[in-house]
């Protein structure tokens, strides 16, 4: 069995930055390099398959710390993403720091976002809870078209959200058919 990579066998791997070799060395025991260029964390990951690391005694994502070791420090509320889009991959080359917005942007372009008839809920409507199928639902299907009914009668939203104790914006939404779609 070949020895763990380490900081100066892997190819292309930057520098450790100043006071963060001995860090670098211990983290790269965990990347396995693949052909493709991404370095596989092999150590524990997380129900999404993101690696986890720890840095200054604090569990994290390990891409995070390997932008940290490799990079530079990243700014409270911005994130460390993929270029490869593989959770897994921690090769600092493949990451570049964003907003949430700047990530969801990226996942859009590149066509991995679920939307219009990719939608979960197009393509599995069945596991969907609707209505009254949802847990904390306060409606019944009957409230829901008694509603409706009074909102054709022209009663206003707060008489009837007073009558059946729920929010006054949540009867517009009925009105409205944004809520509750499913019932005629």
């Amino acid at each position: 069995m070949t020895s763990p990579p380490d900081v100066q066998n892997v190819p292309d791997v930057p520098s450790a930055l100043p006071g963060r070799k001995r860090s670098a060395v211990m983290f790269m025991r965990h990347v396995r390099p693949r052909t493709n260029g991404c370095w596989e964390w092999t150590a524990a990951r997380s129900y999404q398959a993101y690696g986890i690391s720890a840095l200054d005694g604090r569990k994290q994502q390990a891409h995070r710390v390997s932008y940290q070791l490799f990079v530079g420090k990243i700014a409270l509320g911005r994130l460390a993403c993929h270029r490869c889009d593989h959770p897994w991959c921690v090769n600092p080359k493949h990451l570049f720091i964003g907003t949430q917005q700047d990530n969801m942007s990226d996942m859009k372009r590149k066509g991995r976002s679920a939307t219009g008839s990719k939608h979960m809920s197009v393509v599995h409507p069945e596991s969907l809870h609707r209505g009254e199928a949802q847990y904390k639902s306060k409606l019944t299907e009957h409230d829901v078209k008694v509603i409706r009914q009074l909102v054709s009668l022209g009663q206003s939203c707060q008489q009837i959200s007073d009558t059946f104790n729920i929010n006054r914006q949540h009867i517009g939404r009925i009105k409205n058919r944004k809520a509750w779609r499913h019932i005629q």
